[in-house]
């Protein structure tokens, strides 16, 4: 027992029954809602109130179809019409906006009833008798009435039976993906496959320009309804259809012609303000230049305990299963790509209107959906954005997505669709019984070889769970891609289920064999580096094995192992005298010099931690960094010191104080630090704000440029060339690793 109070979404409320509410609202009040309306509105008592007080009156479709003979000879096309008709004018032999289905029927089958009931239903509906022509540069559809088709049948009972099953496979593929000629009605067609006396498979066939995936619910429910009454030699009637589709098409053509549907067009064009983000996911190819529509599927299921979670999430948030969905599949583009400007096609019924739920017909409209994510956003909260960006896109669903995209003026890029080049839908379209007499039916799958987008995620209703499909351009991706991606979606939603409030960045994506083979099987590195607690106590060792080759070329000079050991030692010797200890931070103010590597390895000799400056920096980020790093002393020379901007440190000149730095021993200093000291500090970019200080243990340096030798297998007779900046992370591997080796360090 429902009562006025309770919530429509609690009870499971989703996008087809508000707009099956919606037209039921119409139809029995004559007043216009949206479904921004329903979610504001969400129990009886509420929608009550809301239906007294609205005094917007319903818009009526005109019907005009039959007035005259003439009328039927020159029909407009609706806008999603005329981007198919020119869709197809520059490629007659695509096959990929056909739209299909497969039915096993086990039983006695009457063939010759069925294809009467076939065209009877052709004859209910004017536009499956519809074929299109150009005239005077416009194109039109033209009627043809008295119509009707055959359904040829093959016969495969000749092959041995375990081939017909392949056989039957490799037919209805064929049959998909023949083209279709737009100037030739019908533009629906259908084929039986015999299998056995009592066992055939019907494929089924139409155009998108004349048909949609609703329309298979109305096709094959008025089908059962001809068979069953044709078998039985009675009467069979049907409602009588109020509104054919020239009858929508011509109706839309004016609403835009008279600019009702200004508003709606506003609210597109500032949602897409700005550039439109190309969605970059990490292929396994290289972009064809012009766009390929060639595909595969890979399917997957999503179990009914994930899925009544994922209910019962949307039920709290008084959104929908679509959006909990959707957000998640943003989430995951979100951590493939790292881009937070996400744009996703969705297709929507467009039949939120009694008068035309059982008219055939081209009705579907693209909707854009765009989100702008933050890894720092928690997925509830994400989920209330998607809810909102949803609703404004229902509301706003009566603008043609082909007129969007010509008012947007797009600057077309033949290598991609334009707007978006992943689509996501749930389907939960009407899923009619085919009832037909003492045949049992059953679907049966197909896979035409095309994918209209880069990627498209299909999920669909069953009665345990809810299977999906990747579809995905092959020209693009590997199966073994899409096969893991849809692995990381099932995982995504696991977590989100259990955790809806982690933010989306942290929110594990992958499997567990997968983190057991990163962190344990491909991470299998360990090794033993002994007692060594700083990577200059390995550079010692090569100082003392190879004095006399050469460490270092750079600035016009060339400096020994010897002398660079010598140099670092009395530096080091020198720093620890001006009070120089474990983990104080001291700035390199340098240009790129031997002089450079000595103060490296003086102060990790000293027990110090040094911060790249780099000379080019602006002033206010190096005044920023000796401040946040509270900075006691900086290496530099004459010629720069000049240079720097206001700060409070102490600023040792190495040209100026030489006389003085050799005074000191030669000798190495030993251990002053411990393994996790800090060896050195070096700032983010600040690209997104305040540039932010990361500090680096000697035992992770060490490590890593231990491993790093290994792996890449130097020796001292070779030489490395050094072309990074000081300021930049990977610089220290540069110039580190071959003088642990015994190797040249060339400055570049």
């Amino acid at each position: 027992k429902i009562g006025i109070r309770d919530n429509f979404f609690e009870l499971g409320g989703d996008s087809l029954r508000i707009t099956r509410m919606l037209s039921r609202i119409r139809d029995l009040f004559g007043i216009e809602m949206n479904q921004a309306d329903i979610f504001e509105n969400p129990d009886i008592e509420k929608l009550a109130g809301f239906i007294e007080k609205s005094g917007k009156p319903q818009e009526s479709i005109q019907v005009i179809s039959g007035t005259t003979s003439a009328y039927y000879e020159n029909m407009p096309l609706s806008f999603s019409q005329q981007r198919l008709w020119f869709l197809n004018r520059l490629d007659t032999q695509s096959s990929q906006y056909n739209l299909y289905t497969a039915l096993r029927l086990r039983g006695s089958l009457d063939k010759d009833c069925l294809v009467k009931s076939f065209n009877e239903v052709i004859k209910r509906h004017t536009i499956l008798q519809a074929s299109f022509r150009e005239e005077n540069g416009e194109p039109v559809q033209k009627i043809n009435h008295g119509l009707e088709i055959k359904l040829p049948l093959i016969d495969l009972r000749t092959l041995p039976e375990s081939e017909r099953e392949r056989k039957a496979a490799e037919l209805a593929k064929e049959e998909t993906g023949q083209p279709f000629d737009l100037a030739e009605a019908p533009l629906v067609r259908g084929k039986l496959l015999c299998l056995e006396e009592k066992e055939h498979i019907l494929v089924l066939v139409a155009h998108h320009i004349v048909f949609d995936g609703w329309s298979f619910g109305i096709l094959i429910k008025e089908l059962s309804f001809y068979y069953g009454a044709i078998l039985a030699k009675v009467e069979g009637t049907l409602p009588e259809i109020k509104v054919q589709y020239p009858d929508y098409a011509n109706w839309q053509l004016s609403r835009y012609r008279n600019e009702e549907l200004k508003h709606q067009l506003d609210y597109w064009k500032n949602r897409l303000s700005g550039s439109i983000p190309a969605l970059e996911l990490p292929i396994d190819k290289p972009r064809p230049a012009i766009q390929t529509f060639s595909g595969a599927k890979s399917p997957f299921f999503l179990s009914s305990k994930l899925v009544q979670e994922l209910q019962n999430l949307a039920r709290q948030e008084n959104t929908t299963l679509f959006m909990v969905l959707l957000a998640a599949f943003k989430v995951l583009l979100y951590r493939y790509s790292g881009q937070e400007d996400i744009i996703v096609g969705s297709p929507i019924a467009n039949r939120n209107r009694k008068d035309i739920e059982d008219t055939i017909g081209f009705f579907t409209n693209n909707l854009v959906l765009r989100t702008q994510l933050s890894g720092d956003t928690c997925f509830r909260e994400l989920l209330m954005e998607i809810r909102k960006t949803t609703i404004e896109a229902y509301s706003n669903q009566d603008v043609p997505f082909e007129k969007l995209v010509e008012e947007l003026h797009i600057e077309r890029d033949m290598s991609r669709n334009p707007l978006f080049q992943v689509f996501f839908s749930l389907q939960n379209t009407p899923l009619q019984t085919v009832d037909l007499t003492e045949i049992n039916v059953s679907s049966v799958d197909v896979d035409n070889g095309y994918s209209r987008f880069d990627l498209s995620l299909d999920i669909r209703e069953s009665g345990d769970g809810l299977t999906a499909d990747f579809e995905y351009n092959t020209d693009l991706f590997n199966t073994g891609t899409i096969i893991r991606m849809a692995k990381h979606y099932n995982q995504l939603l696991e977590n989100i289920a259990l955790k809806p409030d982690t933010e989306i960045s942290r929110l594990e994506i992958l499997t567990k064999p997968e983190k057991q083979a990163m962190l344990y099987e491909w991470n299998n590195t360990g090794m033993d580096i002994g007692n060594t607690i700083c990577w200059t106590c390995l550079f010692e060792t090569q100082a003392e094995l190879n004095p006399d080759k050469t460490a270092v070329v750079g600035g016009g000079a060339s400096v020994s192992y010897r002398e660079l050991n010598s140099r670092a030692n009395k530096l080091a010797h020198f720093l620890i005298s001006s009070g120089i200890g474990a983990e104080a931070v001291i700035g390199v103010y340098l240009d790129r010099s031997p002089h450079m590597l000595t103060a490296l390895l003086g102060i990790h000799k000293a027990g110090g931690a040094y911060l790249p400056i780099d000379p080019i920096f602006p002033k206010d980020r190096v005044e920023y960094m000796l401040e946040d790093a509270k900075v006691g002393i900086i290496l530099s020379e004459k010629a720069l010191k000049d240079t720097l901007p206001p700060h409070n440190a102490r600023v040792i000149c190495l040209d100026e104080k030489y006389e003085l730095i050799e005074g000191f021993s030669n000798a190495n200093p030993g251990s002053v630090h411990a393994s996790h000291n800090m060896a050195y500090l070096i700032y983010t970019s600040g690209s997104t704000g305040k540039p932010k200080g990361v500090q680096l243990e000697h035992f992770s340096l060490t490590n890593f440029l231990v491993s790093m030798s290994r792996i890449t297998g130097i020796t001292k007779d070779d030489s490395l060339l050094a072309i990074t900046t000081l300021s930049f992370d990977i610089a220290g591997l540069e110039l580190f690793m071959p003088l642990i080796s015994g190797a040249r360090v060339i400055l570049a």
